[in-house]
Protein backbone atom coordinates (compact mmCIF):
# COMPACT_ATOMS: atom_id res chain seq x y z
CA UNK A 1 0.00 0.00 0.00
CA UNK A 2 1.58 3.71 -0.87
CA UNK A 3 0.15 6.80 0.05
CA UNK A 4 -0.30 10.30 -1.88
CA UNK A 5 0.29 13.72 -0.18
CA UNK A 6 -2.99 15.89 -1.22
CA UNK A 7 -3.00 19.67 0.36
CA UNK A 8 -6.78 20.32 1.45
CA UNK A 9 -6.61 23.81 2.53
CA UNK A 10 -4.06 26.59 3.17
CA UNK A 11 -4.66 30.01 4.43
CA UNK A 12 -3.07 33.68 4.34
CA UNK A 13 -4.34 35.10 7.40
CA UNK A 14 -4.18 38.72 6.38
CA UNK A 15 -7.54 37.86 4.30
CA UNK A 16 -11.03 37.56 5.74
CA UNK A 17 -12.79 35.98 3.62
CA UNK A 18 -12.67 32.01 4.41
CA UNK A 19 -15.98 31.20 5.60
CA UNK A 20 -14.88 28.17 7.66
CA UNK A 21 -11.72 30.37 9.67
CA UNK A 22 -12.90 32.22 13.00
CA UNK A 23 -10.65 34.68 14.77
CA UNK A 24 -11.22 35.40 18.20
CA UNK A 25 -9.33 38.81 19.73
CA UNK A 26 -6.99 38.63 17.10
CA UNK A 27 -5.33 41.55 15.33
CA UNK A 28 -4.05 42.12 11.32
CA UNK A 29 -0.97 44.21 11.61
CA UNK A 30 1.68 44.63 9.10
CA UNK A 31 4.08 46.98 11.33
CA UNK A 32 7.35 44.34 11.25
CA UNK A 33 6.78 42.96 7.77
CA UNK A 34 5.28 46.11 5.62
CA UNK A 35 2.93 45.20 3.18
CA UNK A 36 2.84 41.70 3.77
CA UNK A 37 0.03 41.90 7.00
CA UNK A 38 -0.15 38.81 9.76
CA UNK A 39 -2.28 38.30 12.86
CA UNK A 40 -0.86 39.05 16.48
CA UNK A 41 -2.20 37.23 19.30
CA UNK A 42 -2.37 38.87 22.11
CA UNK A 43 -4.21 38.08 25.00
CA UNK A 44 -3.13 34.69 26.67
CA UNK A 45 -6.06 32.12 26.77
CA UNK A 46 -8.13 34.08 24.78
CA UNK A 47 -6.36 35.42 21.15
CA UNK A 48 -7.37 32.23 19.03
CA UNK A 49 -8.00 30.76 15.33
CA UNK A 50 -9.95 27.97 14.71
CA UNK A 51 -10.40 26.30 11.18
CA UNK A 52 -13.54 24.24 10.51
CA UNK A 53 -13.50 21.82 7.86
CA UNK A 54 -14.61 17.94 6.79
CA UNK A 55 -12.35 14.79 5.61
CA UNK A 56 -14.68 12.77 3.96
CA UNK A 57 -13.27 9.46 3.48
CA UNK A 58 -11.31 9.89 6.56
CA UNK A 59 -10.65 6.47 7.03
CA UNK A 60 -8.14 6.68 4.06
CA UNK A 61 -6.33 9.43 6.07
CA UNK A 62 -2.76 8.18 7.09
CA UNK A 63 -1.29 11.21 8.02
CA UNK A 64 -2.14 15.53 8.19
CA UNK A 65 0.37 17.78 7.96
CA UNK A 66 -0.25 21.31 9.90
CA UNK A 67 2.22 23.72 8.24
CA UNK A 68 2.65 27.14 10.04
CA UNK A 69 4.16 30.39 9.14
CA UNK A 70 4.73 31.97 12.50
CA UNK A 71 7.21 33.83 14.71
CA UNK A 72 7.05 33.82 18.84
CA UNK A 73 8.72 37.33 18.81
CA UNK A 74 11.79 38.07 21.52
CA UNK A 75 8.77 37.85 24.05
CA UNK A 76 8.52 34.07 23.36
CA UNK A 77 4.85 33.50 23.03
CA UNK A 78 3.63 30.43 23.68
CA UNK A 79 0.71 28.49 21.71
CA UNK A 80 -1.41 25.76 22.23
CA UNK A 81 -2.68 23.78 18.90
CA UNK A 82 -5.80 21.57 19.42
CA UNK A 83 -7.79 19.35 16.94
CA UNK A 84 -11.49 18.63 17.75
CA UNK A 85 -10.59 19.59 21.70
CA UNK A 86 -7.79 17.23 22.21
CA UNK A 87 -4.53 19.18 23.11
CA UNK A 88 -1.72 18.13 19.76
CA UNK A 89 1.06 20.29 20.52
CA UNK A 90 0.28 22.38 23.87
CA UNK A 91 3.22 24.61 25.13
CA UNK A 92 4.40 25.05 21.22
CA UNK A 93 6.76 28.00 20.83
CA UNK A 94 7.48 29.15 16.96
CA UNK A 95 10.68 30.26 15.58
CA UNK A 96 11.94 32.97 17.22
CA UNK A 97 12.99 37.11 16.31
CA UNK A 98 11.06 35.78 12.55
CA UNK A 99 9.08 33.79 10.68
CA UNK A 100 9.64 30.43 9.90
CA UNK A 101 7.53 27.65 8.51
CA UNK A 102 7.37 24.45 10.44
CA UNK A 103 5.63 21.52 9.94
CA UNK A 104 3.83 19.05 12.22
CA UNK A 105 2.46 15.68 11.64
CA UNK A 106 -0.93 15.30 13.66
CA UNK A 107 -2.79 12.40 14.59
CA UNK A 108 -5.18 11.25 11.99
CA UNK A 109 -7.05 9.57 13.85
CA UNK A 110 -8.30 12.45 15.89
CA UNK A 111 -10.20 13.45 12.29
CA UNK A 112 -13.39 12.27 11.56
CA UNK A 113 -15.56 12.72 8.05
CA UNK A 114 -18.00 15.03 8.98
CA UNK A 115 -16.58 18.21 10.74
CA UNK A 116 -13.47 19.03 12.16
CA UNK A 117 -11.80 21.98 14.57
CA UNK A 118 -8.86 22.62 14.57
CA UNK A 119 -7.70 25.77 16.69
CA UNK A 120 -4.40 27.73 17.49
CA UNK A 121 -4.50 29.92 20.99
CA UNK A 122 -2.57 31.61 22.92
CA UNK A 123 -1.45 29.63 26.21
CA UNK A 124 -3.05 30.78 28.88
CA UNK A 125 0.38 31.37 30.72
CA UNK A 126 2.21 32.70 27.20
CA UNK A 127 4.50 35.62 28.77
CA UNK A 128 4.33 36.95 24.94
CA UNK A 129 2.87 37.19 21.75
CA UNK A 130 2.65 35.41 18.80
CA UNK A 131 2.36 36.05 15.15
CA UNK A 132 0.70 34.12 12.52
CA UNK A 133 0.85 34.82 8.65
CA UNK A 134 0.20 31.22 6.79
CA UNK A 135 -1.01 27.82 7.45
CA UNK A 136 -1.65 24.86 5.28
CA UNK A 137 -3.16 21.59 5.61
CA UNK A 138 -2.45 18.70 4.20
CA UNK A 139 -3.11 14.78 4.38
CA UNK A 140 -1.44 11.91 2.80
CA UNK A 141 -4.10 9.32 2.15
CA UNK A 142 -3.65 5.61 1.24
CA UNK A 143 -3.75 4.77 -2.81
CA UNK A 144 -3.78 1.33 -4.14
CA UNK A 145 -0.42 0.25 -6.73
CA UNK A 146 -1.78 2.36 -9.13
CA UNK A 147 -2.16 5.51 -7.42
CA UNK A 148 -6.09 5.40 -7.52
CA UNK A 149 -7.55 6.66 -4.24
CA UNK A 150 -8.76 3.83 -1.68
CA UNK A 151 -12.58 5.46 -1.36
CA UNK A 152 -11.61 8.55 -0.74
CA UNK A 153 -13.83 11.85 -1.66
CA UNK A 154 -11.36 14.52 -1.03
CA UNK A 155 -12.58 18.04 -0.31
CA UNK A 156 -9.57 19.71 -1.50
CA UNK A 157 -10.06 23.33 -1.58
CA UNK A 158 -7.15 25.71 -1.70
CA UNK A 159 -7.73 29.88 -1.56
CA UNK A 160 -4.11 30.20 -2.14
CA UNK A 161 -3.32 33.95 -2.24
CA UNK A 162 -0.24 33.82 -0.03
CA UNK A 163 1.48 36.90 1.11
CA UNK A 164 5.09 36.52 0.29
Amino acid sequence: MASRREQLQCFDFSQDYYKNVTYHDVATTDYYRRERPYRIFRIPGVSAVTITFGLSGAENVSKVILSLNHCRTTADGVVDIAVNGVPVLPNLMAPRDNFGTESFNLDSTLFNSDSNVLTIQLGSGSPGVYWLSDAIIDVEIEVDETGKLLSFALLKYCMQILTR
